[in-house]
């Protein structure tokens, strides 16, 4: 996709990609692996260089993805310092889901958004002796618990509450997300644009 850039001397053609670099916005869109979350933390740098002030607008939609990915992401919206606007535009699904609701200047979904919470899963194949099935499996609970806990932190829950709710995989509506504590409120694409000053976006397409 390409977009039309009205210049002094004429038109001009660009990507749709730098059409939209420098804009303060980020784009989450796929699974969350390590080259988009470091993608992301890249602008996030640049945007903190730029200027630590203006807020930031990340739009999301996303199945899900690896937890360390996630926790990358996470983490830079929640150390950056800057003010970020998180909008569901599609789905959230499990740390997708955490990452919208760990938005620090509003958290926002598209009326028929939809988000899943559920424990994590192991992401690899598991064999060897039974000392190392236990690690694995050691090491599982201690996810549940941080992701819980870190729920718990941004929605407002309990973590017995989440811990219950996590234990099969749980869809909530847009609505439903709202009063779970996993996002502010419901808005129109355009309301969620309003405000915005740049838009950086990456996906497996790009």
């Amino acid at each position: 996709m390409h977009a039309i850039v009205h210049e002094t001397g004429g038109i001009r053609e660009i990507s749709m990609g730098a059409a939209l670099a420098g804009k303060r916005v980020a784009c989450i869109i796929g699974e969350i692996k390590d080259e988009l979350a470091m993608r992301f933390v890249e602008s996030m740098m640049y945007f903190c260089q730029e200027d630590a002030k203006l807020p930031v607008k990340v739009f999301l939609h996303s199945p899900g993805g690896y937890m360390d990915s996630g926790m990358m992401i996470y983490d830079a919206i929640q150390t950056a310092g800057l003010p970020v606007e998180v909008c569901c535009i599609g789905e959230a699904y499990s740390m997708a889901a955490l990452i919208l609701s760990c938005g620090t200047h509003g958290r926002y979904i598209l009326p028929h958004g939809r988000v899943m919470l559920h424990e994590p899963m192991v992401s690899c194949e598991i064999g060897g002796k039974s000392s190392s099935l236990q690690a694995v499996s050691d090491a599982l609970l201690r996810r549940k618990q941080e992701m819980n806990g870190l729920l718990a932190k941004h929605t407002g829950q309990s973590v017995e509450t989440l811990s219950s709710i996590t234990s099969a995989e749980r869809f909530f509506t847009a609505q439903e997300a709202v009063e779970f504590g996993l996002a502010d409120g419901i808005k129109g694409l355009g309301e969620m644009m309003q405000g915005t000053q740049d838009c950086i976006g990456w996906g497996e397409n790009e």
